[in-house]
């Protein structure tokens, strides 16, 4: 029989979760599939139930290997892989039912090298788990190449499960996966920026377990190897001879990842205990500016926000975590604007003389939806055109899409 999807899993002390994973990925529809299940090696009850689904199902591979980290097991499973198209998961998440037949339908009607769909983040919190979709901020339905939309290599999620892959992607690209963690986020966008087909769906295609105590995104000692998946991203694209190309793109995630190492310190008891942080924070903002040279560094800085709370949460999305907002409802409310203040994020609601007198004492503004009939030029002012928000657009894809303006108009 020739095998359609090979679903390659790495398991390490999954006990409670991996029967759960198998079950699911056994309710595929109707595509020939083979499950790889490489145990890295576990020394809880992991290894007896992997042996016995394959002993039990003819389709199931198990592959028993020392400890090497999640990376190595999946190129250890790629390895062994017959099938035509490869799909990762996490051994302690969940693959609705028939979502791969969705995947391969549209990767056999597209031509595609990789597929995409929506996600489901389980939290667990005190009342119980709690679901929350998650979409990406690409249009569905529809063909992408990374060469003319560079910034596909952040918006298409750092993750290397829920995306189904042609296996000749993987292993003819010369792209493998490093012996660290935050493996995925080494080779994603060095993947994506390989593809000449990314295809996205409208439909919910893998459920991620997302703030489980043991995972490698809650632990501080393991989130100093970002940078090092940071330094491995740039190098590749330097090496391919595309960093230009990719520049502005590159930039964006990394200020994406400093942001993320900020957010997870200050909010987090494991993190703020945690000696390694400023370390690993200077060590990104240094990185930053050594390959990209002058940016906007938020981090620290004294921000005032003059808006409505779609401008506040796109101002909270935009702003490194560690600079202190201060939000204000009107722009008559100028008292509230400090000497201490050092950025301005505004909108409509201004006036231009308004604008000049603050821009005049040395405080650069973001102008975000501008009046064009008003004169609002001055070199501490950056004006960005944007649309308010749309009846069919939700308030964070809203919100992310002009945080991601505000930064390029910062920083080209």
């Amino acid at each position: 029989m020739i095998i359609c999807v090979s679903i390659i899993v790495p398991v390490f002390n999954a006990e409670k979760y991996i029967e759960k994973c198998i079950e699911n990925l056994l309710k595929q529809g109707d595509i020939s599939l083979e499950i790889i299940l490489v145990d890295d090696g576990s020394n809880d009850g992991s290894s007896e139930i992997c042996l016995n689904y394959s002993r039990e199902n003819s389709n199931i591979i198990y592959i028993k290997q020392p400890n090497s980290g999640p990376g190595a097991a999946r190129e250890r499973g790629l390895k062994v892989a017959s099938g035509k198209y490869i799909f990762f998961a996490d051994a302690d998440d969940i693959v609705p039912a028939g979502a791969l037949e969705k995947l391969v339908l549209s990767a056999e009607s597209t031509g595609a090298d990789i597929v995409s769909g929506n996600l489901i983040y389980i939290n667990e919190t005190e009342d119980g788990l709690k679901e929350t979709i998650s979409k990406l901020r690409i249009e569905a339905n529809k063909l992408y190449n990374a060469k003319n939309k560079p910034e596909l290599i952040y918006l298409m999620r750092l993750f290397l499960w829920g995306k189904l892959y042609k296996k000749s992607l993987l292993t003819e690209s010369g792209i493998t996966q490093p012996n660290h963690f935050y493996e995925d986020t080494s080779v994603i966008p060095c993947i994506i920026s390989s593809a000449e087909k990314v295809y996205h769906i409208d439909d919910v295609v893998y459920k991620y377990y997302r703030y489980r105590p043991c995972s490698t995104v809650n632990n501080p000692d393991r989130l100093k190897d970002l940078y090092l998946s940071m330094t491995e991203i740039l190098s590749y694209f330097e090496h391919q001879g595309v960093f230009e190309q990719y520049r502005s793109a590159l930039k964006m995630l990394m200020y994406s990842q400093i942001r993320f190492i900020v957010r997870k310190f200050e909010n987090s008891s494991l993190f703020s205990e945690s000696a390694s942080g400023n370390d690993l924070i200077e060590n990104m903002l240094d990185l930053m500016s050594d390959k990209f040279g002058n940016w906007l560094n938020t981090y620290g800085m004294n921000v005032t926000v003059i808006g409505n709370e779609a401008l506040r949460i796109a101002s909270d999305c935009f702003c490194i975590s560690g600079c202190s907002l201060n939000y204000l409802n009107s722009y008559n409310d100028d008292s509230g604007i400090s000497e201490e203040t050092e950025l301005i994020i505004t909108d409509t609601s201004c006036r231009a003389d308004k604008t000049h007198k603050i821009a005049g004492l040395g405080k650069k503004m973001l102008l975000i939806d501008y009046d064009e009939n008003e004169n609002f030029e001055h070199s501490n002012i950056i004006k960005i055109n944007y649309r308010c928000i749309s009846e069919n657009e939700d308030l964070m894809t809203y919100a992310w899409n002009l945080a991601d303006l505000m930064f390029k108009a910062c920083n080209e």
